[in-house]
């Protein structure tokens, strides 16, 4: 026996809100239901609910458990009100009828008008005054060219007056938009965060309008807004409209919202009416931002109605908010002191790629493969609008993606061909600027690949009024890119001729573009009796025409910019003279049209001499179209000429536009420089100075390294935490920068006795210059080790082997031992090591600490604090106003701050990506490393470093060296005869000296914690520190701790040991026996590794541990990088 299949009832309730959701029944008494009242809970009435919807995509909120509600006509419900109340609210919306402005009083509410002749003012100037010359765009009819434009014969459609409610939508609301929403947070579904129309509330309406969202802008301000869209074209502005509207009678309109939102109506409107136009070079029927973008963009709201959560959804709204983004940033580009426009065009770009990358997670992509070519193309497009390029290579090669999955497809609809040719011509421009290098090798036929490129771009029947290109041209610069991409392959190889193939296909290449006229070439795409568009068309396509000229000159024959002049010229009168004809046509908008600029593009890098005028005319003419790329373009040929021009300026030679270019439009700086301690920044003002672009990046939050020079408590003066000590004959560099600031040098003093201490602890002075009071022998002992080592330290034969593996296989102690030294100069050499570098002779190699003594001219000047010596002289101003100078003569913004590098990534195209921990990367051709060896950990190297680097990164170590300044009332210790230099062969002051400055009441005593002693000394509390000190200086200096300690103001300490980022030392590593001895001294430890150089005071052999030597580290570095820099562009 067969079930009927029974069909569910709706529910129909027909009593109260509060009855309904308790799911009981009502007993519909008017005004309130009695079973509410007997409970004594609030009665939610018998008032109709509406949901607002202010997204097309929305769905309303429902519940399962709602079912319908019946409307009974003859039940009262509601709020009821008086004759005389309601004759007060007529009363009330009478008197304010003339304001036109929406009002609700009661039940009563009135709607805005709009009136086509009215003329709002408009207060608001064009984006920029355009010149009233011959080649100005035209301000009034006085002033315009005799040409008639017949908008029939055009594309039928007409041309609206601006001056009114025309340049608003005629279906967006009297109210503004809100953008009370400037976060980054968005939900898929929601669009645009619009408002409701301002509605001023009656004090009887109650909770009727509780639900309404009221906007921060008020209704004048919102038709100001509205009318500056439009103003900014131009007093007497004009609009392509493809709505057919009379604006002959004044007509009055109830105003309503396309969208539900004034944002999003505002934003598709100015699409439709501005952004449309203004990104072909020719008015058209078949502009596909109109005909073809909008449609579909609005066409998704009903698929969403449907299921919300399809792919076709997704792909509509990536469509829909790339082209509200477009909106905005054109709007903001009018007007930049209108950034609420730039944010919206940032949020509506962040939900484009949102939607676009959901869509393309899904699995159904097939089915919606014309629709992502649009919104991919929109998202190029908002790249274009605003100006930054970041994802316009990613999004072109995920267009090649897409269109590749149905390269064999023959048969294809009208829409779908004209997104394959927008989209290899996008490609193909890209392509232009990109100058690679062939990765295949030459055939004489093309691959299958190439061949269907070609097909597309011959084929281009819309290129005439996309881009006012002809097809045979735009094949031309194809073939260009391709013919010189293979050939550039064989200039680098270098040792392989160019197959004579590939030079016939070169020189039949350049007799098709002498021969090009236009008349060789059909022009369908423009109908014939459009007499004004396809005069502005046969210009911009003979600009295309002597462009794509230049460009074959200078890709594949390598012409000169001074061998270009003609062709140059030519492409500039073309272009200008476009401008003019746009100018003539009687219409008053000015800022449609916009032209294709890659012919002026190229041109413009070849101009020489006063042909630079004629360009810089034309970009400044063509900023007015609120298009942010042509305003970028023109900031890339600017500093193109700056970096053509300054190398022969500064005699470095010349430097090819081309090579120039590809770093330029790429985000690539020529060189990267980690680090901005001196030795960095000397790299990077080398490069600079060079006419090369450099980045800097420094981990921590100032520029110098270890010169950190320390403001005083007490405001006098400054002391230096880091290097300080520096002299003006051996070390030119160095005092170069000292005379070039103004710096005051401060001479180190040594007038009076020096204070020693021995290992028992007793102290005692001596006259500087001399020896401490040592028994005699000891002396000669002492003499004889000092003598031994200067001597080996200037000997060349010292480093080279076999000397220099016996050197490296035993420390400097057992070194000193073997050559009979005795127990005070074994004292004395320790003295040195610790104060040299913070460890014991047990504790490095003899080799390394010849090669320190060797980098101060021996191990006398090294430790000599008179005139040669290595401590001659300090600088008032403090030593890391060197490293300020330094980088004031920089570039501004090439320092980047409070970014330290994680990753140095190689790449295949000889280019290297460098990273840092904030997640910003930099694009670089070359690297240079100027930071300690031991933070080389601290960065993963792609390709690893070579064995050697890694193994004395590993191996050299610091000891431990703590700088601890002792601040006081005056110089007490030369009451004493002292000159403020003393030792100790105890500790734990290994030395310290006089660091004050009589002129600034500074007084101090730098005292140096060094090696075993510094590490017990460290140990202590604060306070326990500064009491050993203090008690250390009173016996030093014979005065006692009470004298001291009375004198005693306070301290700057340095501990280099707690940096992270020096390397958790100072002032430079030094490797332990057996480590350097089969491999080499710093300089070859330094050299580069690909495009990766490596510079610092330790990768030197001169006055290395200084800022002199990080200064020479860094010259070397930057002209090693220079040499490469210059062989690479020859080879390209």
């Amino acid at each position: 026996m067969s079930t009927r299949s029974s069909r569910q009832r709706p529910m129909t309730f027909t009593g109260c809100w509060t009855c309904k959701a308790r799911k009981v029944r009502c007993d519909e008494r008017p005004s309130a239901c009695r079973n509410c009242e007997t409970r004594g809970i609030p009665c939610g009435g018998y008032d109709i609910r509406l949901q607002w919807m202010s997204d097309p995509f929305a769905q309303p909120a429902t519940s399962s458990s709602r079912g319908r509600r019946s409307i009974r006509l003859d039940r009262a419900g509601g709020h009821r009100y008086r004759m005389k109340e309601i004759t007060d609210f007529l009363s009330t919306i009478d008197s304010h009828a003339e304001t036109g402005l929406a009002l609700t009083k009661g039940p009563f509410s009135t709607f805005p008008i709009c009136h086509s002749k009215a003329t709002p003012p408009c207060d608001f100037d064009t984006p920029s005054e355009l010149p009233q010359e011959s080649r100005g765009i035209a301000q009034s009819d006085d002033h315009i060219l005799s040409l008639d434009l017949d908008h029939d014969s055009v594309c039928g459609t007409e041309m609206l007056s601006l001056n009114s409610t025309t340049a608003a939508p005629q279906c967006i609301s009297a109210s503004t938009f809100s953008n009370e929403d400037e976060s980054n947070s968005f939900d898929d579904a929601s669009f645009a965060a619009g408002s409701i129309v301002d509605v001023e509330e009656s004090t009887d309406q109650g909770d009727a309008l509780s639900n309404t969202v009221t906007c921060s802008i008020s209704s004048t301000e919102t038709n100001r807004a509205l009318w500056m869209r439009d103003c900014v074209f131009g007093s007497s502005s004009s609009a392509y409209s493809t709505f057919s509207c009379l604006n002959s009678l004044p007509i009055q309109h109830v105003q309503t919202s396309l969208f539900g939102n004034p944002e999003a109506d505002l934003l598709m409107h100015h699409y439709m009416i501005h952004v449309a136009d203004v990104l072909l070079p020719i008015i058209h029927p078949q502009n596909p931002y109109r005909g073809l973008y909008v449609p579909t963009a609005l066409e998704g709201a009903t698929f969403h109605g449907l299921d919300p959560r399809a792919t076709k959804t997704k792909v509509h709204s990536a469509l829909y908010n790339a082209l509200l983004a477009s909106a905005a940033f054109h709007l903001w580009n009018c007007d930049r002191t209108q950034s609420q426009y730039q944010k919206m065009g940032l949020k509506h770009r962040h939900q484009a790629l949102r939607s676009l990358q959901a869509a393309v997670n899904t699995t159904t992509l097939a089915a919606d493969h014309q629709i992502l070519l649009m919104a991919m193309l929109s998202l190029v497009t908002i790249g274009v609008m605003s100006g930054e390029d970041d994802g316009f290579m990613v999004h072109l090669k995920g267009i090649a993606q897409l269109r590749n999955s149905r390269r064999r497809w023959r048969i294809i609809s009208g829409p779908t061909r004209q997104l394959n040719e927008i989209s290899a011509f996008l490609a193909l421009m890209a392509r232009t600027t990109s100058l690679q290098v062939h990765s295949s090798t030459w055939v004489s036929e093309n691959d299958d690949v190439s061949n269907a490129e070609d097909t597309v771009i011959h084929s281009g029947s819309c290129y005439g009024y996309m881009y006012g290109i002809t097809p045979q041209i735009a094949a031309a610069i194809q073939e260009t890119c391709r013919l010189a991409e293979f050939a550039a392959q064989y200039d680098r190889q270098g040792h392989e001729a160019i197959p004579d193939d590939l030079l016939e296909a070169c020189e039949a290449l350049g007799n098709r573009l002498l021969s090009w006229s236009l008349e060789s070439e059909a022009t369908s795409s423009i109908p014939a009796n459009d007499t004004i568009m396809l005069m502005i068309f046969n210009l911009q396509a003979n600009a295309w025409h002597h462009a794509a000229l230049i460009y074959y000159y200078c890709r594949i024959q390598r012409y000169n910019a001074s061998d270009l002049t003609g062709e140059v010229e030519r492409v500039a009168e073309y272009m200008h003279a476009a401008e003019d004809a746009k100018a003539g046509i009687k219409f008053n908008r000015a800022s449609i049209m916009a032209p294709i600029t890659w012919p002026m593009f190229i041109a413009s890098f070849n101009a020489v001499g006063s042909q630079r005028d004629e360009c810089r005319a034309w970009w400044e003419r063509v900023q007015h179209y609120g298009i942010a790329n042509i305003r970028r373009q023109w900031d890339i040929i600017q500093q193109v000429w700056k970096d053509v021009d300054e190398p022969q300026q500064k005699g470095h030679g010349s430097r090819s536009w081309a090579a120039i270019l590809v770093f330029e439009m790429a985000g690539i700086v020529d060189v990267v420089v980690i680090g901005a301690g001196l030795s960095g920044l000397q790299a990077a003002l080398d490069i600079h100075a060079a006419g090369r672009s450099v980045a800097v990046l420094e981990s921590r939050d100032r520029v110098g390294g270890k010169t950190s020079s320390i403001k005083r408590f007490d405001g006098k003066g400054i002391q230096e935490a880091g290097a300080a000590w520096l002299n003006d004959t051996n070390q030119s560099h160095v005092w170069s920068y000292v005379k070039k600031f103004g710096l005051s040098p401060v001479v180190q003093n040594i007038v009076g006795s020096v204070a020693s201490e021995d290992a028992n602890g007793d102290c005692h002075m001596f006259p500087f210059g001399e020896m401490p009071k040592f028994g005699q022998l000891e002396i000669d002992n002492t003499t004889a080790m000092r003598d031994m080592v200067e001597t080996a330290s200037l000997d060349h034969a010292t480093f080279d082997q076999p000397k220099r593996g016996e050197l490296d296989s035993i420390n400097f102690e057992q070194w000193l031992r073997d050559s009979g030294a005795g127990t005070r100069a074994l004292q004395t050499a320790r003295l040195w090591c610790r104060g040299t570098l913070g460890q014991d002779p047990s504790e490095v190699s003899a080799l390394a600490f010849l090669e320190i003594a060797r980098g101060g001219l021996g191990i006398v000047k090294l430790r000599y604090d008179g005139k040669d010596g290595a401590q001659f002289l300090r600088l008032q101003e403090g030593t890391q106003s060197i490293s300020f100078g330094m980088a004031e003569m920089l570039p501004r913004g090439s320092i980047i701050l409070s970014s330290p590098v994680t990753s140095v990534a190689q790449h295949t195209s000889k280019l290297y990506t460098v990273t840092t921990a904030n997640g910003h990367a930099l694009n670089a051709r070359k690297v240079i490393v100027s930071i300690p060896s031991p933070t080389y950990r601290n960065i993963s190297f792609t390709p690893p470093l070579p064995l050697q680097k890694q193994m004395y990164t590993t191996t050299a170590r610091y000891g431990c060296y703590i700088k601890f300044v002792a601040l006081f009332k005056t110089p007490f210790w030369r009451e004493r005869g002292a000159c403020g230099l003393a030792q100790s062969f105890r500790g734990p002051i290994n030395h310290c000296r006089d660091t004050s400055v009589d002129d600034q009441g500074n007084y101090a005593l730098a005292c140096f914690l060094c090696a075993g002693p510094g590490r017990k000394w460290a140990a202590l509390s604060d306070e326990e520190r500064c009491e050993a000190i203090l008690e250390q200086l009173g016996s030093l200096f014979e005065v006692g701790y009470d004298a001291v300690k009375t004198e005693f103001l306070g301290s700057i300490t340095s501990e280099w040991m707690q940096d992270r980022w020096a390397g958790w030392g100072c002032p430079l590593p030094a490797t332990p026996p057996g480590a350097m001895g089969s491999g080499a001294d710093g300089e070859r430890i330094a050299e580069k590794f690909g495009g990766v150089y490596f510079v610092g005071t330790e990768l030197t052999n001169e006055w290395r541990g200084y800022m002199e030597g990080a200064l020479r580290s860094g010259k070397r570095g930057a002209a090693q990088a220079l040499s490469d820099l210059g062989a690479d562009e020859v080879r390209l």
